[in-house]
């Protein structure tokens, strides 16, 4: 039993550090940043971490992450949507990460519950979900994400989601 899976982790935020779950896996697919993670997570042994991207199928092997080294939490599959927030990115480089699906992680690992899905890949969130096999979201008890609004991507998410019978509460930023 999982009780806490986390997309993209970064290096290792207080949700992972301060948790007393006998079980945590956090996936982060930048190698920079992995490195981070694993060395800020050190004294905590429940948390497994993953150095892989969770996308929709995991043909190819291996997608081009855009990755801004100033603001490493800014790192994407989907960079056209970083360039149409004005730009204020800048210094982005291209790097190759492995990938995987979500379901294929659950069955590697043999999880058979997952008390809370944490996705927050800036962008990609409808295909993480659409690498879960259906049995997959039988195992899932509570999903947070931060989903952003792209060609109506929270309508396809939030259809998906009632789809597996889960409830949603959308809470929207303005700036």
């Amino acid at each position: 039993s999982i009780k806490y899976f986390t997309s993209s982790a970064g290096v290792g935020g207080s949700e992972l550090r301060d948790s007393l779950s006998p079980r945590i896996i956090a996936v982060e697919p930048l190698p920079q940043t992995f490195a981070a993670l694993q060395h800020n997570l050190q004294p905590f042994p429940q948390v497994e971490t993953v150095n892989m991207g969770l996308v929709s199928s995991f043909s190819p092997l291996s997608r081009p992450f855009a990755f801004f080294p100033r603001v490493p939490g800014n790192a994407t599959l989907c960079p056209h949507e970083k360039d149409a927030m004005g730009g204020w990115l800048h210094g982005r480089v291209e790097v190759s990460c492995p990938v995987t699906t979500l379901s294929q992680v659950i069955r590697e690992r043999q999880i058979d519950s997952i008390q809370l899905l944490k996705v927050d890949v800036e962008g990609a969130e409808l295909e993480v979900l659409e690498g879960l096999n259906p049995a997959d979201w039988q195992i899932l008890d509570q999903m947070v994400l931060e989903v952003h609004d792209f060609d109506g991507r929270l309508a396809e998410i939030a259809y998906l989601l009632n789809e597996h019978s889960f409830q949603m509460n959308v809470e929207k930023l303005t700036n």
